[in-house]
C-alpha cells in the first residue's frame, strides 16, 4: 500500500467549532503549499489512517467525556481495533472541551492515547483547550507548521 504524503485533517465536532478550526488549519496549510485533505470523522474509518503519513485531529468532547455524535463510530472502531498498525503515522491532537465538566477533554485525550498505542508518533504534545481557544489554537498551528516544515516527530 502506498502511503499518501498529503496531510490528513480529521475533525470530531458536535457544534461546529472543531470543524471550523479544522478548516482554518486546512486553509493555513494550503497557503503554505501543503496538500491537505480535511474530513469529518463520520466520513471515514480508522483503517484509512494507514494510507497517510500525517494526521492532524481536532476533537471536541461532548457532555462529560463523550466523543461527538459525528465521531462516535470512528472513535469506537479505533478503540476496538487494537491491532491497527500506525507505526508509520505522525500525528497531532488539538482537544476542545469545557473545564466545568469532570471529564475535561476526554475525547481528545483518548484519541491521542489510541493513536500512540497503535504505534503513531506524536508531532506535538496534545493541547487540551478550554472554552477560550483563540490564543492556544493560534500557537498550536504555529507550532504545527514549524514541525511540518522540519519534518520531525515526537514533540518538536
Amino acid at each position: 500500500m502506498r502511503i499518501n504524503d498529503s496531510i490528513l485533517i480529521l475533525y470530531a465536532s458536535q457544534t461546529g467549532t472543531a470543524e471550523d478550526l479544522a478548516k482554518d488549519t486546512e486553509e493555513q496549510l494550503v497557503e503554505l503549499g501543503y496538500i491537505v485533505r480535511c474530513l469529518d470523522c463520520y466520513d471515514t474509518n480508522p483503517t484509512f489512517l494507514r494510507e497517510h503519513k500525517t494526521c492532524i485531529l481536532i476533537a471536541s468532547t461532548w457532555a462529560d467525556g463523550d466523543p461527538p455524535d459525528d465521531a462516535e463510530t470512528f472513535y469506537n472502531d479505533l478503540e476496538n481495533n487494537k491491532n491497527l498498525d500506525l507505526s508509520h503515522l505522525r500525528f497531532a491532537v488539538f482537544g476542545l472541551g469545557d473545564s466545568a465538566y469532570e471529564q475535561f477533554n476526554e475525547c481528545g485525550k483518548n484519541f491521542d492515547r489510541m493513536l500512540k498505542e497503535r504505534g503513531g508518533s506524536r508531532m506535538l504534545p496534545r493541547v487540551d483547550c478550554d472554552v477560550d481557544m483563540d490564543a492556544p489554537f493560534d500557537q498550536w498551528v504555529k507550532d504545527l507548521t514549524k514541525c511540518l516544515a522540519i519534518d520531525i516527530v515526537d514533540n518538536c
